[in-house]
């Protein structure tokens, strides 16, 4: 030992180095992956350890070692096996189309009105229950509804449970959020929607099973030969169609995934009669299903379970006639109406909250850096106006678009034609051709609609719209939604409806690169177009597919409705509004659909009360007529029609069928719409989901297909 002071600090920076050594080997070797390492090592190397005497054969010890190894490998990997095995799989939502044969909607007069409600307000009140014991299928399956418990309210003259604004979403075809026909043959329909009411709250009361027996009406069955399939999965507990996934143990009295009562409560569709046979019906049935190869592959089979879109059976209901008679009603042809306004960019800077944020981000790379900005002054845009369409170069690059003849960088960054082949244009003014308008109804609508309203053509170049139709021909895109219309959202959730009850939460899919390069389209579009970019962090950030196979479009709605959260939670205030129109059949088509505004306030109200019992019906028919309105864009295929942010505060708007056309549209009909969604929009919704604000459901991922062609 060294003496002194400085020996002393030697000595204890030795005795800490020793007791360190030990400290940090133990930490280390107590680690069981550590643990296991070294074992292997010492069970490898055995062979080198010295015989217990020199007779023994080491190269025999080697092999019977390596044998031993083998067979504890295979040991473990069995016990692997069979842990995985004893685990459930994980699970898959699955869409089935299935055949309802034997009906009774026909023979009595609840079986009519059990047909018109369900068509009506789709999967209320009908569940699939086992039927083991049937004596003639020991495999069927029964399709059957929950009577309600004073049966004469089905045949009672309630009041109608309709939209009194005739307000819908811009993505349902005609319904109300939630597959409700909105036509005007449903007026008087009440005891029908009365009953549908009393299915609804029939559902939602606790009953015993043997009153749950006694109100169940056997409407039909699921056809033989689907059933002989289905039966034994949902015997086993592998498939369940109730919406909240498949049993794991049918034996289990406590298991919650099944009914204790056999009955499944399915979210069950009617599309409608099966073209094969009349007294036949098709339904739509999603659930859950356990990822079971062989089960996976026999709902796969698209002869028997196929989950492309039944288009005949939307054409035998003649929908695209209901709009074209609907379309009668219009006080004027469409080719009766003045020439579309001119390209108004009117300046609304004076309002600060309709300003984009002058600080956010890009979508694409801006040609100019050095130039570019998202907000540009009242007088430059004023010019622009002045100077009439296409705006310069120099303004679109203050606004970080490329020369308005590159074809090139457009292409490139939105797969878009350039601006110098766009036509612009303003909508068509429908009071101009109606005298029935008042001058302060006039006064009132110019003011917030002159200038906020463009229809956009040539927009789309040929390769992106084919894109656009192979992705939406592709399998598993779409999401059903009721009646003719499917869904599909990307980057976010969507509400649909318009009052509480109604209201639908479409769940989003991540961006696809299609997607995302759809959305910096439309952000470009309205931008070049209003000389403003859209609202958020970086604009548009939300697209809504939304497919009709025939009927004429969406009523007046809107898509954010102030101070109605459970709406409006997942879209920033003040909500710009770009949508492109996509026609299967443009050849047959374009043309033959308008998109509507009118002011949401003072509008039909304000006419005169009292007169003569004419003037009174003549108001009436004012009020419930569609195309009385101030404003019209007439549709073609690849269109963009856009409006500028804040509007739908004051105005509402929707596509009908074009008065004055005497054929009805002959193929599908898809709006691609584009909004702004909050970046945390999946936790501006929890709340609602959680207080049971939206009563249904759907995505995000889709299930449906649609067939090659649907003519």
């Amino acid at each position: 030992m060294v003496l002194g002071r400085k020996g002393m600090r030697l000595e204890a920076y030795k005795f800490g180095l020793y007791i360190s050594v030990a400290i940090f080997a133990s930490i280390i070797f107590n680690e069981p992956e550590v643990q296991k390492w070294c074992a292997d090592c010492a069970d490898y190397f055995k062979f080198l350890m010295y015989p217990a005497n020199p007779n023994t054969n080491l190269r025999e010890e080697f092999e019977q070692l390596a044998k031993q190894r083998a067979l504890e490998k295979e040991k473990r990997t069995k016990c692997e096996e069979e842990v995985q095995r004893m685990q459930p799989p994980p699970s898959r939502p699955v869409s089935l189309s299935l055949t309802l044969r034997g009906t009774q909607f026909h023979r009595d007069d609840i079986g009519k009105k059990l047909l018109a409600a369900v068509l009506k307000k789709g999967s209320i009140g009908l569940i699939l229950e086992r039927e083991p014991t049937n004596e003639h299928d020991g495999n069927a399956i029964a399709v059957r509804y929950r009577l309600a418990v004073d049966t004469g309210n089905a045949d009672g003259g309630g009041d109608s449970n309709e939209n009194d604004d005739n307000e819908e979403d811009e993505n349902n075809g005609g319904d109300d959020g939630d597959g409700k026909s909105n036509s005007n043959e449903n007026a008087d329909d009440g005891g029908e929607s009365k009953m549908g009411d009393n299915m609804e709250e029939q559902q939602e009361q606790p009953m015993q099973q043997q009153q749950q027996q006694q109100q169940l009406k056997t409407i039909g069955h699921v056809a033989k030969e689907q059933a002989a399939v289905l039966s034994p999965y949902l015997d086993a507990g592998w498939l369940c169609l109730d919406g909240h996934g498949p049993g794991t143990d049918t034996d289990t009295a406590d298991n919650s995934n099944v009914s204790t009562t056999g009955a499944t409560t399915g979210v069950v569709t009617v599309i409608g009669e099966d073209p094969a046979n009349p007294s036949w019906y098709r339904l739509r049935v999603t659930g859950m299903a356990k990822a079971v190869p062989s089960m996976l592959e026999a709902l796969d089979d698209q002869a028997l379970f196929g989950n492309v879109v039944d288009v005949d059976s939307f054409l035998a209901k003649g929908l695209a006639k209901i709009d074209l008679e609907i379309s009668k009603s219009a006080h004027y042809s469409i080719d009766d109406l003045p020439p579309p306004m001119p390209w108004m960019p009117v300046p609304q800077y004076e309002n600060e909250k309709h300003a984009p944020d002058a600080q956010a981000g890009w979508l694409w790379e801006p040609f100019d850096p050095s130039v570019a900005s998202r907000v540009l002054p009242a007088a430059e845009v004023q010019a622009a106006q002045a100077a009439q369409w296409p705006p310069s170069d120099d303004i679109l690059a203050r606004l970080g678009m490329g020369p308005k003849d590159d074809a090139a960088w457009w292409s490139n960054i939105a797969g878009l034609k350039p601006p110098a082949e766009w036509n612009v244009t303003g909508p068509h003014d429908v009071m101009e051709k109606l005298a029935i308008f008042k001058r302060h109804q006039r006064d009132g609508a110019n003011a917030i609609l002159d200038g906020a309203i463009h229809g956009v053509t040539g927009v789309w170049t040929d390769d992106m719209l084919n894109d656009m139709r192979d992705a939406m021909h592709s399998k598993d895109f779409w999401c059903y939604r009721g009646e003719d219309a499917f869904i599909r959202s990307f980057g976010g959730p969507y509400v649909l409806g318009q009052k509480s009850g109604d209201l639908t939460l479409i769940q989003g899919t991540p961006h696809t690169d299609l997607t995302a390069k759809i959305c910096r389209g439309h952000n470009l579009v309205y931008a070049a177009t209003h000389l403003k970019h859209p609202l958020g962090p970086k604009g548009f950030n939300l697209i809504v597919f939304g497919l009709n196979i025939r009927r004429g479009g969406f009523h007046f709605h809107k898509d954010h409705k102030k101070g109605f959260l459970p709406k409006s939670a997942p879209l920033l205030d003040e909500q710009p509004v770009a949508t492109t129109v996509f026609y299967e059949r443009p050849e047959l088509d374009d043309g033959k659909e308008i998109v509507l505004w009118k002011p949401s306030k003072n509008w039909y109200g304000i006419q005169a009360k009292g007169g003569t019992a004419h003037d009174q019906e003549e108001r009436g028919t004012r009020n419930n007529n569609y195309y009385l309105s101030a404003r019209t864009v007439r549709t073609y295929h690849g269109m963009v029609h856009i409006q500028r942010a804040g509007l739908q505060n004051e105005a509402l708007h929707g596509i009908f069928h074009a008065p004055g056309d005497e054929d009805e549209r002959r193929g599908y009909r898809v709006a691609i719409t584009a909004r702004v969604a909050y970046p945390d929009a999946e936790e501006r919704i929890a709340p609602f989901i959680e207080k049971g604000d939206y009563y249904r459901t759907i995505g995000p991922n889709g299930q449906e297909q649609l067939p090659s062609s649907t003519v």
